[in-house]
């Protein structure tokens, strides 16, 4: 345990932020010599789109770990619309923009801390969720692809529909925006079969920071805390039968919000996937994680003060086997681990952080109750989780996913929940949790999904209640 910022971390620190900037010159430089290379071959060349996503969402106890307490009823509806816009100036060079707004309409008397106690009309406000200048080009010798992309962005490393720790950047505004404040370059090899990606991400807690939002956006912070990150990421895809994905990411918070931590946390890890054989498939991915953390939502016991030495890990796995049939019918075994924080330990912290993976991945109910049990927006950790999953298409047009999960915690008192009452303290199983979700495709622009969840809570709670959720969603894409 240490309590100043180690000579370490400051050389991460300053080495990085260093980086950053060069990385952003040599980024700016590449378009402006681009830019002057190509003249107006390539100009006046544009495009651009828009959606609209209505959803009707409704929760019952999972936010309270109960189905009895004030308000454990949630029930609105989001209304998200998006309008975007791409210009190429000149080959290789792309700049896109894209506006986004999603005002709820509480039907229920919400416990939201931004619109608390009240119903009908939450207006939030308006912002850019995307602002991107990208550039690619041949470099060297071997016809490798060079892709440099500036700005407010999306990023997802990993396995697509799991990216598991390089997903989401605002975890304050839920599904609503994901960007990241970000500066990536990466290197496709042919010869390799590799694609390398060196990413900068410097996100603000509050939205309107670096570009100007329409509404009340202090009331709307997208993080707890301001956050600065690098992220090393390489993919090879050489061999079918065992593609390789191999990553170290550093990141470090500065606490803003009162449930925000300040932390140097750097996370190596790797995953393997592919084919085996016609009909299998399997992934598998793991990651250690060590650093430093003064966390002041820590408290069994209470250890607000303390900067803690993070020792924790976490991983994913699926095995999936595919009918090949008409139907696309595949059956998968999931099972995912993230450690959890030994309250026996006052100078070592054990819980896994996901990072830039703070989202609903596998399921809303779960996502929410974690929100409560460590304090920060959909922060899981101290899970166990496996089970099967079904998914098949009885139409060509409709998909349908059904599963089971049963879920555990390694560690039977959750250190950072100011709210003891709601736990035993007695038990390790979470519970039995479902989930089915059915999709639609209407029209080519117009396309539909239902997704109901129950979780049946065990001895790990301390009510043996179950939690609903359910959302109906219609999308118009133009």
């Amino acid at each position: 345990m240490q309590t100043t910022e180690s000579p370490g971390g400051r050389a991460w620190k300053n080495g990085a932020s260093w980086g950053a900037g060069l990385l952003a010159w040599i980024c700016a430089g590449a378009v402006v010599v681009t830019t002057a290379q190509a003249g107006e071959s390539g100009a006046g060349v544009w495009s651009g789109g828009g959606d609209v996503r209505w959803r009707d969402e409704y929760f019952d106890g999972a936010a309270t770990l109960s189905t009895a307490a004030a308000m454990h009823g949630q029930n609105y509806l989001r209304l998200r619309t998006r309008a975007w816009a791409a210009w190429k100036p000149v080959d290789g060079v792309t700049m896109r923009v894209r506006a986004v707004a999603e005002p709820r309409y509480w039907t229920q008397t919400s416990a939201a801390k931004t619109f608390s106690g009240r119903t009908g009309l939450e207006e939030k406000y308006a912002l850019l969720d995307e602002v991107v200048v990208e550039w690619a080009g041949k470099v060297g010798v071997g016809g490798d692809v060079l892709t440099v992309t500036l700005g407010r962005q999306d990023l997802k490393l990993g396995e697509t529909g799991n990216a598991w720790l390089i997903t989401e950047g605002t975890p304050g505004d839920g599904s609503w925006t994901a960007y990241f404040d970000a500066a990536r370059a990466a290197v496709k090899s042919e010869r390799l079969k590799t694609t390398f990606d060196v990413v900068v991400i410097d996100q603000d807690s509050d939205p309107n920071d670096r570009l100007p939002t329409l509404g009340r956006s202090e009331a709307y912070p997208v993080t707890e805390q301001d956050e600065f990150g690098v992220i090393f990421y390489a993919a090879n895809r050489s061999q079918a039968a065992a593609r390789v994905d191999a990553f170290v990411i550093y990141k470090e918070n500065r606490r803003v919000l009162a449930n925000g931590n300040d932390s140097e946390l750097t996370t190596p890890g790797i995953r393997v996937w592919g084919d085996a054989g016609k009909h299998w498939q399997y992934s598998a991915e793991a990651a250690w994680q060590f650093g430093e953390k003064r966390d002041p939502t820590v408290k069994n016991p209470v250890l607000a003060a303390m900067r803690r030495d993070v020792r924790a890990w976490g991983g994913n796995a699926r095995v999936t086997w595919l009918a090949r049939d008409a139907r696309e019918s595949r059956v998968s075994l999931i099972a995912e681990y993230l450690s959890g924080d030994d309250p026996a330990t006052a100078g070592r912290d054990e819980m896994f952080d996901l990072l830039w993976g703070r989202c609903p991945r596998f399921s809303d109910i779960v996502a929410t109750a974690f929100s409560t049990e460590n304090a920060c927006t959909y922060q899981a950790a101290n899970l166990i989780r496996v089970g099967p999953e079904w998914s098949f298409a009885p139409t060509k047009t409709t998909g349908l996913t059904v599963g089971w999960q049963k879920l555990f915690a390694p560690e039977m008192t959750p250190t950072r929940t100011a709210k003891l009452a709601m736990f035993s303290r007695e038990g390790h199983e979470r519970g039995d949790f479902f989930r089915a979700t059915w999709r639609q495709r209407f029209s080519k622009s117009l396309s539909g999904l239902v997704t109901a969840e129950a979780l049946k809570q065990e001895d790990f709670y301390a009510r043996r209640d179950t939690l609903t959720f359910l959302r109906v969603e219609l999308a118009v894409t133009f």
